[in-house]
């Protein structure tokens, strides 16, 4: 499995290699910003843009040209980088499939200055070899493994950086051992977990709101170009600076926790940039209650969600664990008493009472019991080594397992003539239980000590009422496949595991050693 990488270091620049830094960056953003004018231009009059093979000879003209010779100071590729990403803006903003991307916009100096080498970068001790640049010395924090692919350098409030990617070749993981866990993220508790756990938001961005807010009133009374105000534009960069990385700093640890000790992570597949989204509406049409929106956005944004969901989904899939993600709707008005969805279920942004069989709890609590963890089914083979399935005790043939019939939340009752239009669907696997002589007994709802945790995707729990069941590898039932008792029959035994949308399976025979 190849797994790229990404290691970051802080700079230590001569006067002489920042001011090539400053020029590079420069001439980066000067092409880009160019070939952004003449593409859009290109656009207003119906004219098929500028594609990166155009770009590149278009720049090699600009170099060779007494007007724009001065680009030759600059390395090539890293002018043909920055014309390779205005080209991969324009694909995205086209592409139909991204439909919350849009076109590229003019770059301005000093905001976001970076560029890329895409080759000719080594690293020797602590230094590291820049092309058109030479050796500058960084401070090298951890080692840095694999084949590098390129860097990039980036200048930030308390100086330069150098991101560099590289390639590493790893095993493919074996299957996480640890249980499987649902989160619901929040803004008053960051994240609620299926195993009662309430992480408390750490808010980086409100901590230190008022020192911010201090810092650009001052800004905004002082005189444009003074030194005075670069002063404060630094410290407010270096405030910004803070609060990122404390904020990275609370996720990264969170999620390699969890990464660590979950195989499966169940979030709520939430879109932030319409929960986000400004109330302020039109002048034919205000908004309401903007101010408020404001502060909740602001809020939602302090937190990462986004950013914490990709830093679990590469720390899982690196750890032979996995990230799912689920719909969110209802999850906040579900009991995870009864599964009835009500909205008066939520009386406050605390306070939870479900208004069908009076279950009560503190919101976020009830919450995480909403995500389910994990949801659709899991094939395991019995002849398998015990390490495929991390050690668990597994069916084997002849074993007996068994459906207590507890409807999930999301259960809906199926049409009256379902079963007649697939005759003998149902009817064929009842008599097929009552043939073996084994009792159609029921367990009592909610008992499901001894469910194993989910070794691999599959898909949801069977609808019985269509006559659904049957392991599609063989003919004869693998499981019960009747609401009732049925003896595995074969070495491949299909086991489902808690589910909102059907039944839930327990172990009911003898534990078995592989």
């Amino acid at each position: 499995m190849k797994v790229r990488r990404g290691h970051r270091f802080k700079l230590k620049p001569a006067p002489e290699m920042e001011h090539a830094f400053v020029v590079m960056a420069g001439h980066a953003r000067f092409v880009g910003n160019k070939a952004l004018r003449l593409s859009l231009d290109r656009l207003a009059r119906g004219v098929p843009i500028l594609w990166y093979t155009d770009l590149c000879g278009l720049l090699h003209l600009w170099k060779q040209s007494e007007e724009y010779g001065f680009l030759a100071e600059a390395n090539a590729q890293v002018l043909q980088q920055k014309c390779k990403d205005l080209c991969r803006a324009f694909s995205d903003a086209f592409d139909p499939t991204q439909p919350g991307k849009r076109l590229p916009r003019f770059k301005k100096r000093g905001v976001d200055d970076s560029f890329r080498f895409p080759q000719g970068v080594r690293i020797e001790n602590r230094r590291v070899y820049l092309p058109k640049v030479g050796w500058v010395g960084f401070f090298h924090s951890r080692s840095v493994a694999g084949t590098i692919n390129s860097a990039t350098v980036s200048r930030e409030a308390d100086g330069w950086y150098v991101s560099i990617q590289t390639e590493v070749t790893l095993a493919e993981p074996a299957l996480h051992p640890g249980p499987p866990i649902g989160v619901d993220r929040g803004v008053a508790v960051f994240a609620a977990t299926s195993a009662g756990e309430l992480v408390a938001a750490i808010n980086a961005g409100k901590r230190l709101a008022n020192r911010m807010r201090h810092l650009q009133r001052l800004l905004a009374r002082q005189r444009k170009g003074s030194k005075n105000r670069a002063k404060t534009k630094r410290r407010i960069a270096r405030l910004h600076q803070s609060i990122a990385r404390r904020r990275a700093d609370f996720l990264h640890k969170l999620s390699t926790r969890w990464s660590q000790s979950h195989a499966l992570i169940v979030l709520e597949d939430l879109r932030i940039g319409n929960l986000t989204r400004s109330a302020k509406g039109t002048v034919e049409e205000p908004g309401r209650h903007v101010a408020a929106k404001s502060g909740l956005n602001r809020s939602i944004l302090d937190q990462g969600w986004g950013a914490f969901a990709q830093m679990l989904a590469y720390k899982l899939t690196e750890r032979g664990g996995q990230l799912l993600l689920v719909p969110a709707h209802h999850t906040s008005q579900a009991c995870s008493g009864c599964g009835r969805i009500q909205a008066a279920n939520r009386l406050s942004r605390d306070a939870f009472r479900c208004v069908v069989c009076g279950h009560a709890e503190h919101a976020e609590a009830e919450v995480k019991g909403a995500v389910p963890a994990p949801q659709p089914s899991a094939s395991i083979n019995a002849g398998d080594s015990a390490a495929r399935t991390g050690g668990l005790n597994r069916p084997a043939v002849g074993q007996t397992v068994e459906a207590c019939q507890e409807k999930g939340p999301g259960w809906r009752e199926p049409k009256a003539q379902s079963a007649e239009r697939r005759p003998g669907a149902r009817g064929a696997w009842m008599e097929e239980a009552e043939g073996t002589g084994l009792p159609m007994t029921r367990e009592p709802a909610g008992n499901r000590e001894g469910v194993p945790p989910m070794a691999r995707p599959a898909r949801e729990a069977p609808d019985f009422s269509r006559g659904e069941g049957v392991n599609s590898k063989d003919s004869s039932p693998s499981a019960c496949g009747c609401p009732g008792r049925a003896v595995a029959t074969n070495a491949t035994v299909t086991l489902y595991t808690s589910s909102p949308f059907g039944y839930r399976w327990k172990y009911v025979g003898p534990e078995n050693t592989p």
